[in-house]
Order: structure tokens, then C-alpha cells, then sequence
């Protein structure tokens, strides 16, 4: 599963959710990626519509998932790849 562009608007409640849902339909070998919105980036607290849901990480530790993120490559957000 890959998603850019739409976890960046979505609120903290509703993310918490999706990622509970993915849990019973992603395989343990699957590979999930999301951008996410990064309120520490300079570009993001400039972004008005970006949601104010940092940090993702801990969401994804909750919902029973294995994670790295690249903190660097984007200017405005993050990337983090999670699997069971």
C-alpha cells in the first residue's frame, strides 16, 4: 500500500483508526507507506492545510507495526514504511 497526499489532512483520530483497520488485511510480508504531515519541517508550518498529527510513529507502534521513516528527504512532510 502506498499513500501520498492524503494522511497529511487527515486528524489524529481518524489515522489512529485506519492504522487499526490495516492491521487484520495487511500480510506480514506486505509493505505499507504513508507521507505524513511533519510540523517540525519549517514548509509544513506553513502549510495551513496539513494536519497537525506529528508524529505518526507512535500511531504506528500502537497499532501493533514495525516502522522506519526518512525524516530527511522531504521538505514539507515524512515517509514511514511499516509491516507486521
Amino acid at each position: 500500500m502506498f499513500s501520498f497526499g492524503c494522511f497529511v489532512h487527515l486528524d489524529t483520530g481518524l489515522i489512529e483508526e485506519y492504522l487499526r483497520s490495516l492491521k487484520s488485511i495487511v500480510k506480514p510480508a506486505s509493505n505499507v507507506v504513508i507521507q505524513y504531515s511533519d510540523k517540525s519541517k519549517v514548509m509544513a508550518q506553513f502549510n495551513h492545510s496539513f494536519s497537525d498529527n506529528t508524529p505518526q510513529r507512535q500511531m504506528v507502534l500502537l497499532a501493533g507495526f514495525r516502522f522506519e521513516e526518512d525524516l530527511t528527504t522531504m521538505w514539507h512532510s515524512s515517509i514511514i514504511r511499516f509491516t507486521r
